[in-house]
């Protein structure tokens, strides 16, 4: 099933925050955000009431539909676009690049935290927030690469971007099941980094 065929027959909308997200830019300054692979806009959501302009962006045009309509409702500064996660590019700089569950191959993610470095401003955030699968736990069709721990996009990011870690986590946790009502114990991984100061804490 794809996800836009998921989204179709979601019984239970995305509209709450990841609480790692949460966690990390509760404290930060509002500005510009980019919310890549936004899904049914659970982050862009919480992002907009924190006062952020955002900009989100899912493959999937059920969701995006569903997050327009649902800001338009709710009166958000929130701007949604049908676009590859891998491809978008935007109207740069932003202020914050947030990934959420967005799972890619190697060479996909490496190629696409380097070009969003170039589309972050001065003193930007970049979050990655994913799932960490074994062969056992694959999705029909998905690849271990594209599950990987903290370490692995840790070490992406210092070979293809010159981002400065502020902090990463492998974490269990309970996360959305998605197109069924509940949630579900994972193993997460969580990066967020800072463009263009050294060794300063922004939490």
């Amino acid at each position: 099933m794809s996800f836009e065929q998921e989204y179709q027959h979601n019984k239970v909308r995305w509209i709450e925050p990841d609480e790692q997200v949460v966690k990390w830019l509760a404290a930060v300054p509002a500005g510009r955000a980019l919310d890549l692979g936004a899904g049914e806009g659970g982050n862009s959501f919480w992002l907009a009431q924190q006062g952020w302009d955002v900009t989100s962006v899912d493959a999937a045009p059920s969701a995006v539909e569903f997050i327009t309509d649902y800001a338009k409702a709710k009166e958000y500064a929130i701007q949604s676009e049908v676009a590859d996660a891998r491809t978008y590019t935007g109207n740069a700089p932003f202020d914050l690049i947030l990934l959420s569950f967005v799972h890619f191959s190697k060479k996909d993610r490496e190629n696409l935290f380097a070009r969003l470095e170039k589309q972050l401003a001065e003193d930007g955030v970049m979050v990655y927030v994913g799932l960490v699968k074994t062969e056992d736990e694959l999705p029909p069709g998905g690849r271990l690469q594209e599950f990987p721990p903290s370490d692995e996009i840790a070490e992406e990011w210092k070979v293809r971007t010159s981002l400065d870690i502020v902090e990463q986590v492998d974490d269990i946790r309970e996360v959305p099941i998605g197109v069924a009502q509940g949630m579900y114990q994972a193993r997460t991984v969580g990066l967020i980094g800072r463009k263009g100061r050294d060794d300063e804490r922004i939490l």
